[in-house]
């Protein structure tokens, strides 16, 4: 067999009663000179080893990069076709004299709003798709890094389209409410 093949890649020690795992592992690492850890700590070096040189977490890191473009750009997509799709309405409250100022804060608290639940209800969802994770023993971690930059994301996102849908709304003639 190939010279990997007898390799030893850890060995799986109990300690002895009222002897702790981190005391006999320091043992061990005095007795032999091998590195020695705990499980918690093989753990973590397991974890470690895998995030550096696995490429599960770079296919991870794209398939969220292409999920949050694909939903942003629908989320855009949506509320200008919203705005789009009520623009009579909107005609009709610039013939009654509304000025254009209001109608841009009425698009842009529209947006705003939208873009607050949505991030509302997927953080939440999130959480909780995580707190059954780990109760069933699976990995996942949410951090406040994460949450903070789907907020930003968010915000961005309903900048821009709250910025199209304004300027389609200050655009759009009082008299397409009369027209057929």
């Amino acid at each position: 067999a190939p010279r990997e093949r007898s390799l030893l890649s850890f060995v799986l020690a109990s300690p002895a009663p009222g002897v702790s795992p981190a005391v006999l592992a320091e043992r061990i690492h005095a007795a032999t000179g091998l590195r020695a850890r705990t499980a918690p700590q093989f753990k973590a070096d397991t974890a470690r080893y895998v995030t550096e040189n696995g490429g599960v977490i770079v296919r991870l890191g794209i398939m969220v990069g292409i999920a949050v473009v694909v939903g942003a750009i629908m989320t855009g997509l949506l509320l200008y076709l919203f705005t789009v799709e009520n623009l009579r309405a909107y005609g009709t409250l610039k013939a009654l004299g509304a000025s254009t100022s209001l109608v841009v804060r009425m698009v842009s608290v529209q947006a705003l709003l939208a873009g607050a639940v949505g991030y509302g209800l997927g953080s939440g969802l999130s959480a909780a798709l995580g707190w059954l994770m780990v109760r069933i023993d699976q990995p996942y971690l949410l951090v406040w890094h994460t949450l903070a930059a789907t907020a930003v994301i968010v915000l961005l996102v309903c900048l821009l389209a709250g910025t199209f849908s304004a300027l389609k709304v200050v655009r759009t003639d009082p008299n397409i409410v009369f027209k057929t």
